[in-house]
């Protein structure tokens, strides 16, 4: 699927270490040949943003930042790149640079409408303050680090950071504690993800010693139940 829009924020500078004015380094890109018709521009996500939780930042090839996706754009994407769907951003065209009006850049945005639909139930139930989470079975888990909803399918925490990876090996630890200390839930769910061959949890090939233990905890799961 494909939309279009434009780069926002670029008359601006940039805050921290690279305080260059965006239009600067518009005109420097552009004189290199940098923003040409079909340049793939970077998306960061920037949770932490003060001014927009959902904000998008826009850069260059070579990381710098040209500004931001306009904000009711970012509403609608910013969720979606939370739960793992991928946008791309390609430069259609630069206008203006003139004496008279300002460097502005117009992008086409690419993304794969089947992921996105895949992900929109996720996002529905991280804002479901009723749906539960946690559990190495469920859609949502609980970020260890700041307390937040994440979907398993994302790659990161949308809210800290947190490598989902990181999640799910905390979430396994503590059902494997829970479930030594005979809560029958947490074995049976323990069970349950060994069986159906969950990857994600890395605990089928490369890990003997949890393998192990969950053939136990499914014997024991088995005999609770």
């Amino acid at each position: 699927m494909v939309f279009h829009t434009k780069i926002a924020g670029v008359t601006f500078s940039n805050e921290g270490e690279n305080t260059q004015n965006r239009q600067r380094i518009i005109a420097e890109l552009c004189q290199k040949g940098g923003l040409d018709e079909d340049t793939e521009l970077i998306l960061r996500r920037d949770p932490h943003n003060p001014h927009d939780q959902n904000a998008v930042a826009v850069l260059a090839p070579d990381g710098r930042q040209l500004g931001f996706l306009p904000a009711e754009t970012a509403k609608n994407v910013a969720p979606h790149m939370d739960h793992g769907v991928i946008y791309r951003a390609f430069v259609t065209s630069v206008t203006g640079g003139d004496a008279d009006s300002w460097y502005g850049v117009n992008l086409r945005i690419v993304y794969d409408t089947e992921q996105q639909d895949t992900q929109s139930k996720d996002i529905a139930d991280s804002q479901n303050e009723n749906v539960p989470a946690q559990g190495v079975g469920s859609r949502l888990l609980i970020c260890p680090d700041c307390g937040g909803k994440v979907s398993r399918r994302a790659e990161v925490c949308p809210h800290c950071g947190c490598p989902v990876q990181v999640i799910l090996g905390d979430v396994l630890r503590s059902m494997k504690q829970r479930a030594e200390t005979g809560d029958v839930e947490s074995q049976l769910q323990l069970a349950a993800a060994y069986h159906s061959g969950d990857e994600s949890l890395s605990i089928r090939q490369d890990d003997e010693a949890s393998k192990a233990w969950l053939l136990r905890a499914a014997a024991a799961g088995s005999r609770a139940a």
